[in-house]
This record gives C-alpha cells, sequence and structure tokens, in this order.
C-alpha cells in the first residue's frame, strides 16, 4: 500500500511541474515574437535607408540658361530736360531638369540684372513642380532700371565705347522630397555675363556657368 501511495505522489509531483513549465513556454513565444517584430523592423528600415541613399539618392537639378534675347534697346537725350535716357529690356529663357526619381518643388525665385556689379534689375520667377526626370522651361523679363543705369559712373565709358556688359543672376532654390518624408533642400545658381552693342542693338558674346548646391 504504501507503494501505490508513492506511485500516486509521484504522478501528481508530475502533474504539477507540467503545469507549472506551461507559463514559461508562452512567455518565451511572446519574446520570440516580439524579437522577431523588432528584427524584422530593424530590417525594413535599414533597407529604407539603403534604398534612399541608393536607388533615390538626391541629384542635382540642373538649370541651364537657354537664351538671351534683347526685346528693347534705346538711349538719348530726353528733349525737354536735356537728361540722357536709356531703356535696356531683354527676356531670358532657361530649362531645369530634375534627374531625381522624386519631384523637386521650387519656390518663388528672382532672376536679378546686374551692372558693374551692382543691381540695376529683378525679374521674379513663381513657384512650380517638376515632375520625376521631367524638365520645365523657365522664362522671365528682365528690365533694367534706367535711374540705377544712369547713377553709375562706369555707365559713360562704357557708351562711348559702343559696349555695355550686362550680367544676369538666376536663382532658383527648393527641395526634393524622397519617399515622402525625406527632404533634401536645394539652390541652384546660374550667371551669364553679356555685352549689348549699342550701334547693333545686339547682345554680344554672352557665357553662361551654372553651380547647385544640395
Amino acid at each position: 500500500m504504501s507503494i501505490m501511495m508513492i506511485r500516486e505522489d509521484s504522478a501528481a509531483a508530475g502533474h504539477t511541474e507540467v503545469k507549472a513549465d506551461k507559463p514559461l513556454y508562452h512567455r518565451r513565444r511572446i519574446l520570440i515574437c516580439c524579437g522577431a517584430t523588432v528584427c524584422t523592423t530593424i530590417a525594413v528600415i535599414l533597407i529604407l535607408v539603403i534604398v534612399s541613399l541608393t536607388l533615390f539618392k538626391a541629384k542635382q537639378p540642373t538649370l541651364h540658361v537657354d537664351s538671351v534675347l534683347l526685346s528693347r534697346f534705346s538711349a538719348g537725350l530726353n528733349s525737354n530736360s536735356l537728361l540722357p535716357t536709356i531703356e535696356i529690356v531683354f527676356d531670358l529663357n532657361a530649362s531645369v531638369y530634375n534627374p531625381n526619381r522624386a519631384s523637386f518643388q521650387y519656390t518663388n525665385s528672382t532672376t536679378y540684372g546686374l551692372y558693374h556689379g551692382s543691381v540695376v534689375a529683378e525679374a521674379p520667377i513663381p513657384a512650380g513642380k517638376i515632375s520625376a526626370r521631367g524638365t520645365e522651361t523657365i522664362s522671365t523679363q528682365v528690365s533694367v532700371k534706367a535711374d540705377r543705369l544712369l547713377a553709375n559712373p562706369n555707365l559713360l565709358t562704357d557708351f562711348n565705347s559702343q559696349f555695355i556688359p550686362i550680367s544676369t543672376t538666376t536663382v532658383l532654390t527648393g527641395r526634393v522630397t524622397i519617399l515622402g518624408f525625406i527632404k533634401r533642400h536645394a539652390k541652384s545658381t546660374s550667371r551669364c555675363d553679356m555685352v549689348i552693342s549699342v550701334s547693333n542693338q545686339t547682345i554680344q558674346n554672352y557665357q553662361c556657368s551654372n553651380k547647385l548646391k544640395l
């Protein structure tokens, strides 16, 4: 009889031990699931970062001045005041290429006209958006302010030489948004140096250079 009691006690002890192991087993499963979720999340983030730095890496939009045309030019003396008068208006056409796999959005920008380093004109460029790997044409008309030009002491010398040097600087600022949340700001500047022939009333020898900073 004592033997039967020992067996019953052993069976009861074994049964209790199995019940005690079940919560531990569930905890282990929860920990394994949480660990797998964390690892998966980290892997997805790493993949997104790698893709954004390679396939979706922000590239430089290219601003290129296609043409600068003199639309109006006149110079002379006012018959009433006997003061010199001058009018210079030219049209600037540029193209912007966006090589990115995401759109490039630029804000209101400006083209400046300079004469011997002094600003003599400002022409606005309205804000816009260029689709991924798209090209957009930007056109603006630059009207030189006569009072600023006449106030410059170099004008008489240049006018007598029949050549007036003018420079333009176009500044385009915007940003590229990658994967919907990675934003890279960009600033593109294009400078053109030209010479206006007083006798021919044309623009001669204009050269442009581009610079962009991401």
